[in-house]
């Protein structure tokens, strides 16, 4: 965590790995963080208390994290496993997913 007037990391939270990208819930009360090692997951940090309350396992090293406009999901993909996740943020499992024929931006 980060103090936005002085620049100065005021908190490190301990992840399941290597981080890639992350979002913030509409409402301000979780961090989600894709996580770039293998076997790949989705980790959830609560605002409020600041710790990792959740890490949710997917299928690949994942890489762009999105919060949907309405709040209710987490879409992020996996370009080694070609895979795009969907997680239901009021459950934190897995919504669905899709297995593509190939990465994408290739």
């Amino acid at each position: 965590m980060v103090d936005r007037k002085s620049g100065k990391v005021t908190k490190k939270i301990p992840l399941s790995g290597h981080p890639n990208n992350i979002a913030v819930t509409k409402d301000g009360g979780r961090v989600v963080v894709g996580i770039a090692e293998e076997p790949g997951a989705l980790d959830v940090i609560d605002t409020k208390s600041l710790m990792l309350v959740k890490s949710i396992p997917v299928h690949g090293r994942l890489h762009n994290v999105y919060v949907t406009a309405d709040n209710k999901f987490v879409v992020t993909g996996s370009i080694r496993t070609k895979t795009l996740t969907v997680i239901d943020l009021k459950s934190e499992q897995i919504a669905w997913e899709l297995k593509l024929d190939r990465a994408c931006g290739r």
